[in-house]
């Protein structure tokens, strides 16, 4: 008994690095792009790109303030069907509307991170609109960070995982505010 206990810490703790070790190389691959790729579509890609190889999320998604800060826009993503992708390039979040009060519209305006373990709870409070995009993505629990640059926000980078349904976590929201 003692040594299965010995062997489960020792996967724990081999887990633990592995993470560790893929995070760094997340911050280390984003902060290279970030320092030398000037076109922003460009970098948003490499960004999903690194984000997706990198992190265990099934999807994940960059939604940038439009150009009169009136609306968070999808910007790039990756892991949705082609159908789904479509869908959240139509959709998009009023910042201009004081009612406005989801999740995204939360991270975006608070500059602070929106983990949601299960999407049932907040049905409640936000908006039909955004109610039928949630229903549409399918997902049970995400994480939102805002992306701010010089004290201003910029947008949102929110996760999830549809498919494999594994758990969420704190240390995944830390990192993804790193990298935002």
């Amino acid at each position: 008994m003692a040594s299965g206990t010995r062997a489960n810490r020792a996967d724990k703790l081999i887990e633990q690095i592995s993470t560790n070790y893929n995070n760094t190389l997340v911050v280390q691959e984003v902060g290279q792009a970030v320092s030398s790729v000037l076109d922003i579509d460009k970098l948003l890609h490499l960004i999903s790109n690194v984000l997706e190889t990198r992190l265990p999320f099934d999807r994940g998604m960059i939604m940038l303030v439009n150009p009169g800060r009136s609306k968070l826009v999808y910007a790039c993503g990756y892991g949705a069907s082609q159908e789904l992708e479509l869908t959240l390039r139509k959709a998009f979040f009023h910042l201009d509307n004081p009612l406005s009060r989801g999740p995204f519209i939360k991270a975006f305006r608070e500059q602070t991170p929106v983990f949601v373990n299960d999407i049932k709870d907040m049905m409640g409070d936000i908006s039909a609109r955004s109610k039928n995009l949630m229903e549409s993505l399918g997902a049970e629990s995400f994480i939102c960070v805002p992306i701010v640059f010089n004290g201003i926000s910029e947008g949102i980078l929110a996760v999830d995982n549809h498919k494999s349904r594994k758990s969420l976590n704190q240390s995944q929201v830390n990192i993804l505010s790193a990298i935002a």
